[in-house]
């Protein structure tokens, strides 16, 4: 018993003492909870005027610094934001609101919130901190100078001078030539002109003459710009200038078509188009404002700080715009060391949504219209390609009045009852309506609007309502009666229709009355009401004698275009129109901002809104550049001869070919087909569409390959001499010269060749039949480009072929570039590919540490050989074939192939328009694009991509493109888990585990999705989010599926292989196989895109051989077979069973069904040979894999996704089951099973 007494005492001992440990040792926790739990947190304000990407980092930069400092309360409960959104009179309540509110202490964020706040707080004297202010000693605050004695007691703060010394001194970093250096500044705002008075000093001190415009306020610096552009300086520079940055994006147009590059003091310009920005980092400029008011707090007294000018110096430099310069521009090595100084330098790029944010935009406009139509197009493009995209994080409602005024404010009332982020309204009357209705609540951004003043708005384009901005339609263009005169010398008296009632119409009356006034041609006009009344009124304007009748774009006037034309054409009298919208219906002319581009502009600016900007400082602008639309028909019918000067200038065509006239036939005439040519053709076809040509009744192309055989090219354009070709275009350097030596007589236009002086081909002077487009191999660039990857570069290696002409003239720019950057130049020759590994093995071996490949055929062809013993050396090679990239090139600088033919295409259409090659330039591509090799780590290889693939189901065609895939990264060169990590996913047919996948797709922020099939793609595009970029394959139309608008105008973020199949040779051989065949069948599903597109084109490609198809719906797995009895049961002779998710599992049911009833089944899927399919004419689907890998890479190497066009895949195999050919009868001619594989393989 004593024992056991002991035993509990001791373990009563233990457990007080472990107690008594635990206590003490939690004691300090204890103490700093209770801390925490009493701690108080001062009362802050942060003011600003308004929302800007400078102020708004200032503001972030204050916020993360005080909690850093330990002065933000959880949720920042203890600080107040406020911001006046650029209204000064809020802004001034604010202020005094803050003065006499509960602050401990007072922060202001740019130069007018100091001095708003200031004035305020002249009597309270409330402790102030500011920052963001270009020069507080000029503020007017009472700071007289940088000592604590010069300054308010109660102030504190810091200046941040814009480095206007530095900006200028970078930009003659890059061009040492640089002699003419223009500005745009306002002479009434201070802190411009001290930083024009540093600004005069560097240009002195580097021998740079300052040549200024002045404009003094925003509606003049369009007429100050131009001005300036006139006197052709070598660059623009915009300083701290307040007009000047509120049209930065004008200036940096109308300099862009003057080919002057711009930089500017602001960095975030570079995402604008500017070609740098050297500014402050306001960021840290906020921290370091942070600071001071955190020591103030901490018991430091306001009077005890110096005011001084802190500039933590931030470049942003725009790659893009430097490559496009060339010549004399270039990356200085200080330039360069600043940039990775910085962290490297990124590209700009604009701002986005914000991941996993929905965005709410109403959108108001009066009639349905084609300008409306046009415009709006150009507005959802340009929100996609901004990233926000429909049905994503975007939700776009639409409404309009059907040209009633007495619906307008219920439509207004409709949409904003939805609460949209931002309204946007289509011509003044809706802008009145939502002005009305929505006070200040509501952000709107406007366009098609001509008299925003007249509707409300504000007084001025500077000083207007600060919920609202937009994009003015300054109409009519001036420059379409300029024209209109050359056109018809002899009118003296224009007429026009227009509504009273709308202040757009109201304006645009005014207007023509002072431009006509200055030709000297009497204006007569014709009120009408309502389209009804436009009949009447046409003939009331005839009766007044006009010589010809200008259309107007008002609501009514649209509404009744064809109304107009008709009554004019009775009488004999010409039509010129406002805008492209009107045009196509008789019109001979129309000048004005085209409406799809007016769009795209609305966009841009509606986006600026979205991501926080205040409309309050963005100025109203106007739309700058005019599309000009000829009807070369309507002109012929009105008697005029139109001049070569008018066809040169026009943007867009219609009826190019006369009612009844042929089609002119365009020869297209290629040396290879591979995947650049090819995207160059593309460009052509495209460009010819954009200027308003259409195939079949404009023009008709026929198609010429010399299949890589330069030796068939004689014949081949003796065969096209026979054709009698109205245009001839020629793609690559040996068909141009070919066709050179042929001395056609019909025009001809090159693509995708060198240029021809370099080439010999103009010895004797340039042919008047040929123009076009040739390359500039920017070796200078490349060069740079590998000497920036690896500094210590001495020797450069080029292998080449010494027959090829243009081959040559990349190794004489090589040479001169090597002279001037001081490094070694190895060359070696090749005759064949066979020779190519030698030669590079040669080169490396004598010490070349990169090889640089240029416009050579046979280096093209034989890459691969140069690239294996490249890679076991370590040695990068950089090219400006930009295709050699897919296929392992490290980097380069090149043309993109696909621009490259949409420059010629649009010469090609202009010489079908009447225009002679001779008036029409031969001239270098006009833009490159780029891809930086990927940058290595300090040992030696950098972070793994993170890639994913995803497919939807297992099926025959998604499995090959699978394998197909992985191999292409193999083939490559990318090695898993050290150039990639690879995840892959199956939803396993189920549309919710797909939803899941892409949310973790999303959430996992990878590098590339590979999606196979449509309904991969298209739960890709609804949820893996625009940031993500995808490649798609085993998708039959990317179009259908949401991914854009066509294959070369798609969302930004995506590219890919398509699988259509190929209907059309399957309709051949069906017709073939069974000439009596009347009606075939097959089954779809309504709910797949891929299944319903599918139908339709063999719909399209069967009623071409006279065959109906008919085709039997099924909804679910269940209902295929009573579907298979249905489809049988009807009077066809044949199934033609197309590919989809639902019926491919039940295909072996279909050909069964399809026996019992003798009907043979053609099948698009070889897999469906082993279940029944008598005929398989099918995409190889590993193949289209194989294609998608090489985009892959592409992308992975830097290339963007929207320069790359969708494509179809160029595989295609033929099986034949011969035995139930010989079952059911079927004839194939001998040539078809030559060309086909045989199932069983034993047969």
């Amino acid at each position: 018993m004593k024992n056991a007494i002991k035993q509990l005492w001791l373990v009563v001992a233990l457990i007080a003492a472990a107690s008594s440990i635990l206590l003490f040792s939690d004691r300090e926790q204890r103490v700093q909870d209770g801390s925490r739990r009493t701690r108080t947190y001062p009362a802050l304000a942060v003011m600003q005027l308004t929302s800007t990407p400078l102020l708004d980092d200032h503001i972030t930069g204050i916020l993360y610094r005080l909690k850093e400092r330990g002065f933000c309360a959880p949720g920042n409960r203890n600080i107040r934001l406020f911001n006046a959104h650029g209204d000064v009179s809020t802004a001034n309540a604010i202020a005094r609101e803050i003065a006499n509110g509960p602050y401990e202490l007072v922060i202001t964020s740019s130069t007018v919130a100091l001095q708003t706040f200031s004035k305020a707080n002249l009597t309270r004297k409330k402790t102030h901190v500011f920052g963001a202010v270009t020069d507080p000693y000029g503020a007017g605050v009472g700071i007289e100078g940088p000592e604590p004695q010069q300054h308010p007691p109660y102030m504190a703060g810091i200046g941040t001078f814009q480095p206007v010394r530095r900006a200028i001194q970078i930009a003659h970093d890059m061009n040492p030539a640089l002699e003419r250096l223009g500005v745009v500044w306002n002479p009434g705002e201070r802190c411009s002109e001290a930083c024009l008075v540093q600004a005069r000093d560097i240009c002195r001190d580097l021998g740079i003459d300052l040549v200024e415009a002045v404009a003094a306020n925003t509606s003049e610096v369009s007429e100050a710009a131009r001005s300036l552009m006139t006197k052709k300086p070598d660059a623009v520079w915009i300083g701290g200038d307040t007009v000047a940055n509120a049209s930065i994006r004008l200036i940096i147009s109308l300099a862009d078509e003057a080919g002057i590059p711009v930089f500017t003091n602001d960095p975030t310009d570079a995402e604008k188009g500017a070609l740098f920005g050297m500014g402050a980092d306001y960021f840290t400029v906020g921290r370091y404002t942070a600071d001071i008011a955190a020591d103030i707090l901490e018991g430091k007294s306001p009077s005890a700080f110096r005011i001084e000018n802190v500039i933590p110096d931030m470049l942003r430099l725009n790659r893009e715009v430097l490559a496009r310069l060339g010549g004399q521009w270039s990356l200085a090595p200080s330039v360069q060391a600043l940039l990775e100084e910085q962290g490297g330098g990124p590209d700009a790029r604009p701002a986005g949504p914000e991941t996993g944010k929905s965005y709410h935009i109403g959108l108001s406009y009066f009639v349905p219209a084609p300008i409306f139509d046009m415009a709006i197009n150009g507005f959802k493009d340009g929100m996609r390609d901004l990233g926000f995209v429909e049905g994503d994080n975007l939700t776009l409602s639409a409404q309009h009045a059907n040209g009633d005024m007495s619906f307008l404010n219920q439509t207004t009332a409709d949409l904003l009852r939805q609460r949209p982020d931002v309204l946007v309204v289509m011509t003044t009357a809706c802008l009145s309506s939502a002005i009305a209705q929505t006070g200040r609540d509501t952000n709107i951004v406007f366009g098609i609007v001509s008299a925003p003043l007249e509707g409300g708005a504000g007084k001025s384009f500077d000083d207007h309502l600060p919920n609202v901005t937009g994009i003015v339609q300054l109409m009519p263009a001036e420059e379409l009666f300029v024209w209109a005169r050359r056109l018809f010398p002899e009118a003296g008296r224009i007429g026009a229709l227009f509504n009273p009632s709308e202040p757009n119409s109201l304006k645009e009356v005014d207007n023509l009355k002072r431009i006509l006034d200055g030709c000297r041609i009497e204006f007569v006009t014709v009120a009408v009401n309502h389209p009804s009344e436009v009949p009447e009124g046409m003939r009331g304007l005839l009766a007044k004698g006009v010589d010809l009748v200008f259309a107007m774009g008002d609501n009514t006037i649209v509404n009744a275009m064809p109304a107009i034309t008709k009554a004019c054409r009775a009488e004999g009298i010409p039509v010129i129109a406002e805008d492209v919208s009107l045009m196509g219906t008789g019109a001979v002319l129309s000048c004005a901002p085209g409406p799809y581009d007016y769009g795209r502009e609305i966009a841009a600016l509606t986006a600026r809104v979205l991501l926080g900007e205040s409309p309050a400082g963005i100025p109203f602008a106007p739309c700058e550049k005019n599309e000009l639309a000829l009807d070369l028909a309507a002109a012929r019918e009105a008697g005029v001869t139109v001049p070569f000067e008018l066809l040169e200038r026009a943007d867009r065509f219609f009826h190019v070919r006369s009612s009844g006239e042929a089609p002119a036939t365009l020869a297209l005439v290629n040396l290879v087909e591979n995947p650049a040519l090819d995207q160059a053709i593309q460009g052509v076809k495209t460009a010819l569409s954009e200027m308003g040509l259409r195939d079949g009744v404009d023009f008709r192309m026929r198609s010429y390959c010399a299949q890589g055989d330069m030796s068939q090219l004689p014949q081949i354009l003796d065969r096209v001499r026979m054709d009698k070709p109205e245009v001839i275009v020629t793609v690559s350097s040996p068909v141009l010269i070919a066709a050179v030596q042929k001395r056609f007589e019909c025009p001809l236009v090159f693509t995708v060749a060198s240029d021809p002086n370099e080439l010999g081909l103009f010895k004797d002077g340039r042919p008047g039949n040929v123009c076009g487009v040739h390359d500039d191999p920017p070796l200078d660039q490349v060069l740079e480009m590998a000497r920036r990857h690896d500094p210590a570069l001495g020797a450069v290696a080029i292998i080449y072929d010494p027959s090829q002409m243009n081959a040559l003239i990349s190794v004489k720019r090589l040479r001169k570039a090597c002279e001037e950057q001081r490094v070694r130049i190895l060359e070696a020759t090749a005759s064949t590919v066979s020779e190519l590994s030698m030669a590079t093995q040669a080169v490396i071996d004598r010490g070349a540490r990169a090889i640089v490949l240029s416009a050579d055929n046979l280096v093209t062809t034989g890459f691969k050989a140069i690239l294996k013993v490249a890679q076991a050396a370590g040695v990068p090679i950089y090219v400006t074939d930009m295709a050699l990239i897919a296929e392992g090139a490290s980097g380069g600088v090149g043309d993109s192939y696909f621009e490259w033919g949409r420059q010629s295409g649009r010469l090609a259409a202009k010489v079908l328009a009447g225009v002679s090659p001779s008036r029409l330039p031969v001239r270098p591509t006009a833009a490159h694009s780029r891809v930086e090799p990927v940058e290595k780590t300090v040992s030696g290889g950098r972070t793994p991509f993170k890639l994913r693939l995803v497919l939807y189901c297992e099926t025959y065609s998604s499995e090959h493109c699978r394998n197909g895939l992985l191999d292409g990264l193999k083939k490559a060169g990318l090695v898993e888990n050290r150039d990639y990590t690879l995840r892959e996913f199956n939803a396993q047919g189920d549309m919710s585990t797909l939803s899941s996948i892409m949310t973790a797709v999303r959430a996992d922020r990878v590098d590339l999705l590979m999606a196979v099939s449509t309904p991969t793609l298209q739960a890709a595009l609804r949820q893996a989010g625009p940031e993500t970029k995808i490649v798609f394959t085993g998708v039959g139309d990317g179009v259908a599926a949401g991914a854009g608008k066509s294959e070369t105008d798609h969302l930004p973020n995506v590219t890919g292989i398509t699988t259509r199949s190929p209907f059309e040779g399957m309709a051949r051989i069906v017709r073939e196989s069974l000439p009596g065949i009347r009606r075939a069948g097959t089954l779809f599903t309504p709910a797949e895109v891929n299944s319903v597109f599918y139908k339709d084109a063999l719909a399209e490609a069967l009623e071409k051989e006279g065959i109906e198809l008919v085709s039997v719906p099924v909804t679910s797995s269940a209902e295929v077979a009573q579907g298979a009895v249905d489809l049988c049961g009807k009077d066809i002779q044949a199934l033609v069973q197309i590919p989809d998710n639902l019926t491919r599992p039940g295909f072996a049911l279909i050909a069964r069904k399809a026996g019992e009833r003798d009907l043979p089944v053609f099948v698009f899927d070889t897999d469906q040979m082993k279940e029944g399919g008598v005929v398989a004419l099918a995409r190889d689907y590993y193949d289209a894999g194989l294609e998608a890998a090489e985009i892959a890479v592409r992308i992975l190497r830097g290339e963007d996704p929207k320069d790359i066009p969708f494509s179809n895949t160029r595989s295609e195999k033929l099986v034949v089951n011969s035995d139930l050919v010989r079952r059911f009868g079927l004839h194939l001619s001998a040539e078809t099973m030559q060309k086909a594989a045989l199932y069983p393989a034993s047969d």
